[in-house]
């Protein structure tokens, strides 16, 4: 019995799985032809413990290059803009997971670099909880979540994003 609920289980995760990728298609973003450049530092995007996934911080590279989104939101960037990067770095988040095969996100913490008078973090970082929620759906999309500012980020990067994850199959 154990092994046809594992077997439903595996089936259920391998059928999100296609499901969640044919959405990130349908929005754009193809995870099979998606570049994420390599960290500029000493590290690696994703660490597997378990069955979890931990995820260093993502920075906002611009698509298809290594260079990164620079400046503070509400100086250089508008609150839409800073949505639509955090949109962009949960997509390089969920290219790094699938390389450790992730099944589910469980918490987001997004920093946005910003001015000690901007107020606005959550609205930026909905950028990346609102794409999650749209490929996984509400079930294995939603998450908890922190969205605080920053002074400055690495790199001048706009934001960073960092996760954890459960991992289908882990040790």
């Amino acid at each position: 019995m154990r092994a046809i609920l594992l077997s439903k289980r595996l089936v259920r995760q391998i059928h999100m799985r296609v499901e969640a990728e044919k959405t990130l298609r349908e929005l754009g973003y193809d995870l099979d032809k998606w570049m994420v450049p390599a960290p500029k530092a000493v590290y690696v995007p994703v660490v597997k413990c378990g069955k979890m996934l931990y995820t260093a911080g993502h920075v906002p590279y611009q698509p298809g290059t290594s260079t990164l989104f620079e400046g503070k939101v509400g100086a250089q960037f508008s609150v839409e803009e800073a949505n639509k990067v955090a949109e962009l770095i949960a997509v390089n988040m969920l290219k790094n997971i699938k390389d450790c095969i992730g099944t589910s996100l469980w918490v987001l913490n997004g920093f946005v670099n910003a001015d000690g008078a901007f107020a606005q973090h959550s609205m930026v970082i909905n950028g990346a909880s609102e794409l999650l929620v749209k490929v996984f759906g509400s079930e294995i999309g939603s998450h908890a979540r922190t969205a605080v500012g920053a002074p400055g980020l690495p790199f001048n990067g706009t934001l960073q994003n960092w996760y954890s994850s459960n991992s289908a199959g882990g040790n």
